[in-house]
């Protein structure tokens, strides 16, 4: 399934895996808001920065083990267009 070595490939996964690891994150925040009754003290800008980081494993993943160029280069697109964009939002 992801032995496909393709731009478009790439910036799929790219776009794909921030938002569900920021989703994953931000869920457990409101978990642990609720269980907790406490409001935690953390920035909702950490974790818009911090998403982006699943992405350097597997781009790591795709040109170093997989030796496939197409695929990496979408991922680090995508991960470069995501560390742009907080900056320039935030």
């Amino acid at each position: 399934m992801f032995n496909r070595n393709s731009l478009g490939f790439g910036v799929l996964i790219g776009i794909l895996m921030p938002v569900l690891v920021y989703g994953l994150l931000y869920g457990g925040l409101m978990l642990y808001k609720q269980l907790s009754g406490t409001i935690p003290n953390f920035d909702e800008t950490l974790l818009q920065l911090a998403s982006p980081v699943i992405n350097l494993f597997i781009i790591r993943y795709y040109f170093v083990t997989k030796k496939y160029d197409d695929t990496g280069r979408g991922l680090l697109l995508v991960t470069f267009i995501y560390v742009i964009a907080y900056f320039v939002i935030n």
